[in-house]
């Protein structure tokens, strides 16, 4: 091959340069020819390419409202996570005293652990309650109803 621009004729020997570029001046034969390598292909064999982020599906909306839905879901969860109900908001049945009844069922035994337990059922109780997802141990009461007590 022949350089277009110093005329350098290549030789078998001129491996160190790469073949694309002419090892005496170090141009690249297609920039010195300006030949566009880009194929031509004819119009009834090019393939179409879709632009897929373009066009969007009935399903891509959904799932997308789906992930903001969740979202929003979450930050409003984790908002009002430590709001537990006031005192006054309970249902009046929650105030209600448990109800003791004597039982009718006959004693029993059972194995536990290798060891045999006798149990005498005495009575029955029925309980309303509320189950709550936040516990304070320290059994601090919010500083709105705290008390002082200054007695001497």
């Amino acid at each position: 091959m022949q350089c277009p621009k110093c005329q350098y004729q290549r030789q078998a020997a001129d491996h160190q340069a790469p073949d694309w570029q002419c090892p005496a001046c170090g141009v690249a034969y297609v920039k010195a020819y300006k030949v566009n390598l880009t194929p031509i292909i004819p119009p009834n064999q090019r393939v179409k390419h879709a632009n897929y982020f373009g066009k969007r599906t009935l399903l891509d909306y959904a799932l997308t409202l789906f992930i903001l839905c969740s979202v929003l879901l979450l930050v409003i969860a984790f908002a009002q996570k430590d709001q537990l109900p006031d005192h006054t908001q309970l249902l009046p049945a929650l105030k209600q005293n448990p109800l003791q009844t004597i039982t009718p069922q006959k004693p029993f035994t059972f194995a536990y652990r290798g060891e045999q337990y006798a149990i005498e059922p005495v009575a029955e109780y029925e309980l309303w309650g509320m189950v709550v997802t936040h516990n304070d141990i320290t059994g601090t009461p919010p500083p709105a109803t705290l008390r002082s007590d200054h007695s001497k």
